[in-house]
């Protein structure tokens, strides 16, 4: 008898915990439903703004980052700003690692983007290459234009306290080195970058509001701007040489 009673003790403990457990189980999916839920419509909204933005015409991008410049680079002139962010100090990471080496990371992504879209529309291997090609030309005025901002400023700079014509032989003679009209690289780079994959708007403002002359500012963005627009609207669509995106070919057919 008191075997038999332990037995259906152990009984009702096992179903207990069995229904115990079931609840629980229940609960969990319901918390994870309504977490997967939250996460469905937080990635909903992010797909929406994420498609707005990208969407924006080129055009208007350029107008408005050159009005971006213009005003940021009036307000820096007026407005003390601090040194002392780590944002705003020439060794952090974003720009030792992501605008110093703008160009390569821009090649990096845009470069197998444009491979697998001209694949993934039918294209074979020498005309995705093809389009690769637009890639060759921006880095052709990258390289071109970065490299006469150096000649430009070093034209246009001069040794203070000694008789140099060089920045180097002037710092050796114990002299100073003047700088002359330094276009700014980071505003040309930044801004070509984005027109051509919409990417580091934040290390733009910081470069307009702490760094370069207004002038030099503006310049830079105007060169970019300039280097997009000649290729982009000029150049690809009238030679089709290299051709243009697939996307905007579809827009101007119809």
């Amino acid at each position: 008898m008191f075997a038999r009673q332990v037995h259906v003790k152990s009984h009702v403990h096992e179903f207990a915990y069995i229904w115990e457990r079931s609840r629980l189980n229940e609960s969990e999916m319901a918390h994870q439903s309504v977490l997967n839920e939250v996460l469905d419509i937080i990635g909903g909204i992010v797909v929406q703004i994420a498609r707005k933005y990208l969407l924006i015409k080129p055009e208007k991008k350029s107008v408005f980052y050159l009005i971006v410049v213009f005003i940021l680079s009036i307000f820096a002139v007026y407005v003390p700003l601090s040194n002392e962010y780590y944002f705003v100090q020439k060794d952090n990471i974003l720009n030792k690692y992501g605008v110093k080496l703008g160009w390569f990371w821009t090649c990096v992504i845009v470069g197998p983007f444009v491979w697998y879209t001209s694949r993934a529309h039918g294209k074979n291997a020498q005309e995705a290459v093809m389009d690769l090609s637009r890639i060759v030309v921006a880095t052709a005025l990258w390289y071109f234009c970065t490299n006469s901002f150096v000649t430009f400023e070093r034209m246009t700079g001069y040794c203070h306290g000694a008789k140099s014509s060089s920045r180097s032989t002037c710092y050796s003679n114990g002299g100073k080195w003047m700088p002359g009209i330094d276009i700014s690289g980071h505003c040309f780079l930044l801004i070509y970058s984005i027109l051509i994959m919409c990417e580091e708007d934040f290390e733009l403002i910081i470069s307009i509001l702490h760094y370069h002359h207004v002038f030099h500012k503006v310049t830079g963005a105007l060169i970019a701007v300039s280097c997009w627009f000649v290729t982009y609207r000029f150049w690809f669509p009238i030679t089709q040489f290299p051709p243009m995106p697939f996307h905007q070919r579809i827009t101007s057919t119809r």
